[in-house]
């Protein structure tokens, strides 16, 4: 029988190559549909912070430019993750756009600020990154735990959405007791809403 991880590893790579075939043009329409679709919720109308990962276009996936732009323009407290060199992942406050450097995976991150770890970390809504999503909310991630680490330790108020293309909706994914799920999913194409 196929172990989880190895049923992972297998789909990561499947969904990743039908992400990296998206043409980039379309992807950044879709974003564009799907960042005006998440600012439509009216949990997003309440925010006072929100974590938000930025995106690795170069890999097709859905860009948060848009998003973080709107944020700090509505004076909404925008967070980040960052890598550190000891492999950790931490949270830095994002003030702009600008100075933006290449991390760990070729992610952009800002410079190393006051770092906040996950305990310390307060936000009311978290952008979770994932190649691909189920509609009962679970994610396939790129492997490393990071998020799951991380969601593990939030309040369960705190919303988890993910963002994807609609052609990356699995029907069913492989979940281990260590995987954390989103409470929503916005897509080009739909919203699905998990409890």
């Amino acid at each position: 029988m196929i172990d989880v991880r190895e049923r992972k590893a297998s789909l990561r790579a499947e969904y990743l190559q039908k992400r990296r075939a998206l043409v980039p043009d379309d992807v950044r329409l879709k974003s564009a549909l799907i960042t005006a679709r998440l600012l439509s919720l009216p949990e997003f109308q309440r925010l006072g912070s929100v974590h938000i990962y930025l995106a690795k276009t170069s890999d097709n996936e859905i860009d948060t430019t848009g998003l973080v732009q709107h944020c700090l323009k509505k004076h909404i407290a925008v967070f980040v993750p960052l890598i550190t060199s000891n492999g950790k992942m931490r949270h830095s406050r994002l003030h702009s756009l600008e100075n933006l450097r290449s991390g760990p995976f070729g992610i952009l991150q800002p410079e190393p600020g006051e770092l906040l770890t996950d305990k310390t970390l307060q936000v009311d809504l978290i952008i979770v990154p994932g190649i691909a999503f189920d509609k009962s909310g679970h994610r396939l991630g790129y492997g490393q735990g990071y998020y799951d680490r991380f969601l593990a330790t939030r309040p369960d108020w705190v919303l988890r959405v993910g963002l994807c293309d609609e052609s990356l909706i699995a029907e069913q994914l492989p979940v281990t007791e260590l995987d954390q799920h989103v409470n929503r999913i916005v897509t080009n194409q739909n919203l699905y809403i998990v409890s």
